[in-house]
């Protein structure tokens, strides 16, 4: 099978509702292929009049040629008369995920700000690309999905991400880069093989089809299958994930989890986690999830720590939640409820001071109310009931462990006159069909939100 702008057309009219083809322009081999015959349907009539062509450079700053390549993209582009953007990037060298991924994060981030609904980004990824990616993904121990390989088109950002030429080897890009004569720049980190991808194409691959000449088929069609039993896989953890969530996608119900075997489990909270934002739901955090969470003995103790979530176990349910920072005041607070009804907590919701009768606060109580958060060793006597410790009460009343420390206490001198949600101290409270000040916390939400990219 050879490589042409008749068979690159084929694989475009896959594509609805497309307005612009927008081309990753890196300035090798493959993205110039694609670009110069994306250029050739254009210049002979077979685009339609309602999709423009274009492309984008992203200059990761990382290389001593990088401006060169930048300069080179800009002069292809004039030549065959394609609108050219550039984009300069600043690559973190210290993300704690190498500078490779760093990169490419930051590289698709650039290109996600850069879209517009109707657009569809091409990226020249090929067959051989595929075969490095899968066997990589092997060594790291990637379940189906992973080794279902590279995708052929995602959503990416507020437009589509669309890989055209997966089914074309190196080779057959390369003849037909040869037959147009064209030009492009070689990265001579490329033939580095200290790193990892470059091992993979210029020494393991070369030797595995030396053995088994038609091993990029085979390897496909594993793919292919990997990619079904992926999707068998999420349909069914779907419909277990059903069965485990409410109205709050962000809660599980332990119970209907727990009917399950562990396999299914592991695939239910992967898709849980999944649909809430969490990047990266590998073996090992599912393990834990699985082998140490859940069957903790202690609620309080109960935490999966991510960088940016945290998932809790309380009540036998599982949350899914923001990693919450301590909260603080800005040093002594006095808060009069009766001239300011609301009070607003920094990163902790609010307090308000609803009128009442027969429940809450005396009206003359409110005037020097001291707000402080909890520091171990409080105790209060709520009315009609003994004196307990504050920890006691809040065990008592289900307060979730990671809201026990931001719950705000309501003091007057040193006593312990109102914990919000629970209950005003007796010495405090109102008399039957008196008037006085229901105290209520508006809670902060805490359940965890991924950032868009």
């Amino acid at each position: 099978m050879t490589f042409s702008p008749d068979k690159l057309l084929q694989s475009l009219s896959s594509l609805d509702g497309c307005s612009n083809y927008c081309v990753a322009l890196s300035g090798g081999m493959d993205s110039v292929v694609l670009l110069h015959a994306l250029a050739e349907l254009q210049k002979s009539g077979r685009l339609p009049d309602t999709q423009k062509l274009s492309a984008i450079h992203i200059n990761h700053q990382l290389s001593d040629r990088a401006a060169a390549w930048q300069v080179f993209c800009e002069e292809l582009c004039s030549t065959l008369n394609i609108a050219l953007s550039t984009e300069k990037i600043a690559v973190p060298r210290d993300s704690g995920e190498g500078l490779e991924s760093a990169a490419r994060s930051a590289r698709y981030a650039a290109f996600a700000a850069h879209l517009e609904p109707g657009d569809v980004l091409l990226l020249a990824h090929h067959l051989d690309d595929q075969m490095e990616t899968l066997l990589l993904r092997l060594m790291r121990g990637s379940g189906p999905g992973g080794l279902a390989g590279i995708p052929l088109q995602r959503e990416l950002g507020k437009a589509r991400l669309y890989r055209p030429l997966l089914a074309y080897s190196r080779q057959q890009l390369k003849d037909y880069a040869a037959q147009a004569r064209l030009h492009w720049q070689e990265d001579d980190s490329n033939q580095n093989v200290d790193f990892d991808r470059n091992f993979c194409r210029h020494e393991l691959l070369p030797l595995i089809q030396t053995r088994w000449p038609s091993y990029r088929e085979s390897w496909t069609k594993a793919a292919r299958l990997a990619g079904e039993a992926d999707l068998l896989l999420t349909e069914l953890a779907q419909l277990d994930l059903d069965s485990a969530v409410g109205r709050d996608a962000s809660v599980i119900d332990l119970a209907a989890l727990l009917n399950l075997s562990q396999p299914r489990q592991r695939s239910a909270l992967r898709l849980w986690l999944l649909d809430g934002g969490v990047p990266n739901c590998g073996w090992n955090m599912l393990q834990k999830l699985t082998g140490e969470l859940i069957p903790a003995a202690d609620d309080a103790t109960a935490v999966f720590q991510g960088e940016e979530f945290q998932i809790r176990r309380f009540r036998n349910r599982l949350y899914l939640l923001q990693s919450l920072p301590v909260v603080k005041l800005p040093g002594h607070v006095e808060w009069d409820a009766n001239k300011n009804r609301c009070f607003a907590l920094s990163a902790n919701g609010s307090l308000s001071a609803n009128k009442s009768i027969g429940v809450g606060l005396k009206l003359q109580d409110c005037e020097t109310l001291a707000i402080r958060y909890r520091e171990g060793g409080e105790e209060c006597q709520l009315a009609g009931r003994p004196t307990k410790s504050l920890k006691k009460l809040m065990q008592e009343y289900h307060l979730p462990p990671w809201l026990r420390d931001r719950l705000p206490l309501l003091f007057i001198d040193q006593d312990l006159a109102c914990v919000p949600g629970i209950g005003v101290a007796e010495k405090f409270s109102v008399a039957a069909n008196q008037p006085g000040l229901a105290i209520v916390w508006k809670q902060p939400d805490l359940r965890y939100e991924a950032k868009e990219i």
